[in-house]
């Protein structure tokens, strides 16, 4: 599933690649020790302009700047690789200002560099590897992509059990720090697997967008958190534009049982408040008490952990840009009779104190897997 990069520009002794799994730009000029790029939104609406992701190489020792026509760096500068396997935030002291960054590149030094900390198929394989001769996980196949790439759900526990708990990840394609958390998840309920119920887990909902490098949120004609619409109250009265989308309604609906738990694993805006906080999507009014009780036990058991991202139940809930309706994920899993049905949403940065790097983010992750475990296991304690 891992395509070559390609070069695209090039001038004296510079080159910028692309084609590579998750790479994304467009405008690319190289000029001297300047390398001017774009996004490339491709299909998405052009309200929700900031994923990029660059591999470039210098023959010689220089300090090259790469700019940008509006601001897409964060504030710890851009997420930098030398191998596409480890990521991390290249420094704020590197950011000219939110359009551009520099970079001293070693003679015939190839570095990757991006908007947020990438998370591509070959990552999930890699932790596939750690874990796939654990007993209690299974792998499975959901369906193929419309680009042929088959995508996995997996199985913790009893699948026989008369109650399941549901997670998604990258309805939208460039929200990566999702997938991060979403190990850490997958690690915590391996390591214990429940065993009264059983956890399914799709970790890549728009599979082919993040192989492609796409922003995929906002994609047209409706991208794939908003596939999951209903006519007079029948689902299957409206298609779905996408086969995975279509393939977890049926899935979804073929479950027999209670589902207490549903979470669909989100990053969003690039920044600003509320954006750089952990919080559920919705209106702290529209919380149920169970979703605060929810809430309440995320807070603890990420609080236990200093190794995760902190999530705090006063500030948990918000409604930035809507919840899309009756045609998301979480809207479906209502409609199925989740008890609760929530987008978690990850920050691309985070803040000073609470800052996002893979490590935090599957810290958190682990700390979701244990708020899952209790509030399951538990359901009227805290």
């Amino acid at each position: 599933m891992d395509e070559d990069g390609t070069v695209v520009a090039a001038d004296a002794g510079l080159r910028v690649l692309l084609g590579y799994p998750g790479a994304n730009a467009t405008d690319v000029v190289v000029d001297g020790d300047s390398i001017s790029v774009a996004p490339d939104l491709r299909d998405a609406g052009d309200d929700w302009l900031f994923y990029w992701n660059v591999g470039i190489e210098s023959n010689e020792n220089r300090t090259v700047t790469v700019s940008f026509p509006e601001e897409v760096v964060g504030p710890w500068g851009p997420a930098m690789s030398q191998d596409r396997t480890g990521w991390s935030w290249l420094g704020a002291d590197t950011t000219v200002d939110r359009t551009a960054f520099r970079y001293e590149f070693d003679p015939r030094e190839w570095a990757y560099f991006a908007f947020s900390l990438p998370y591509v198929w070959r990552d999930f394989e890699r932790f596939w590897d750690d874990v796939d001769n654990r007993t209690h996980i299974k792998r499975s196949t959901l369906t193929t992509t419309e680009r042929d790439r088959t995508v996995p759900v997996l199985h913790i526990g009893d699948t026989s059990a008369d109650t399941h708990t549901v997670f998604t990840c990258r309805h939208h394609a460039c929200e990566s720090p999702a997938s991060f958390v979403l190990e850490g998840i997958l690690a915590e309920l391996t390591e214990r697997p429940p065993s009264s119920w059983c956890a399914h887990v799709v970790p890549f909902i728009d599979l082919d967008g993040v192989q492609r490098g796409d922003q995929g949120k906002q994609r047209l004609p409706h991208d794939h958190n908003r596939d999951y619409a209903e006519s007079n109250g029948v689902t299957d009265e409206i298609d779905s534009l996408y086969s995975t989308t279509s393939a977890i309604k049926r899935y979804v609906r073929s479950l027999v049982g209670a589902i207490p738990l549903s979470l669909d694993l989100h990053s969003p805006f690039k920044w600003g408040s509320p954006h750089d906080r952990l919080f559920f999507a919705g209106t702290p009014a529209g919380a149920t008490d169970a979703d605060r009780r929810f809430a309440r036990v995320l807070e603890d058991e990420s609080g236990n952990r200093a190794s995760s991202l902190c999530f705090r139940a006063d500030r948990g809930f918000a409604e930035p840009g809507g919840r899309g309706g009756g045609a998301t994920f979480t809207a479906l899993l209502d409609r199925e009779g989740a008890t609760v049905s929530r987008s978690l949403e990850v920050p691309y940065f985070g803040t000073e104190e609470n800052r996002v790097t893979p490590s935090r983010c599957r810290g958190l992750g682990r700390a979701v897997g244990m708020a899952i475990r209790r509030f399951v296991n538990e359901p009227n304690s805290e």
